[in-house]
């Protein structure tokens, strides 16, 4: 059996780029749902039936969370680049010329007021 080595899967885990109100019900669930099924299948009797519900509860989680924001705030369930291209259109206006706007971080600008050249 070919079981993927620990390099293929932390370049795996960089190509998540999204990111939106959901990312840590879903890593809970990729990392607990897992592991502890895979334990109740070793553990004995009373434990595994704790195990599987410790299993269930981030899959609830995150059902219940998917849900909230849906009906409530579905703009959470949005990456973050999306939001800002959103509002980026919204205040400049729906004129699409065909070239794309491109988005450059600010840079941090000295005050002379509060700099008097001492360090204070």
């Amino acid at each position: 059996m070919n079981w993927p080595n620990i390099e293929n899967f932390s370049v795996a885990t960089r190509g998540v780029t999204t990111k939106s109100a959901m990312n840590p019900a879903l890593w809970l669930c990729a990392l607990t749902t897992p592991l502890a099924t895979a334990g109740s299948f070793f553990a004995p009797e009373p434990m595994n039936y704790i195990l599987i519900a410790f299993a269930s509860l981030p899959v609830f989680n995150a059902l219940y969370s998917y849900n909230h924001f849906m009906r409530k705030e579905p703009d959470r369930l949005q990456s973050e680049k999306y939001l800002i291209e959103r509002q980026v259109v919204s205040k400049i206006g729906d004129n699409y010329s065909g070239s794309e706007i491109i988005l450059r971080p600010a840079a941090p600008v000295d005050n002379p007021l509060l700099d008097d050249g001492d360090g204070r």
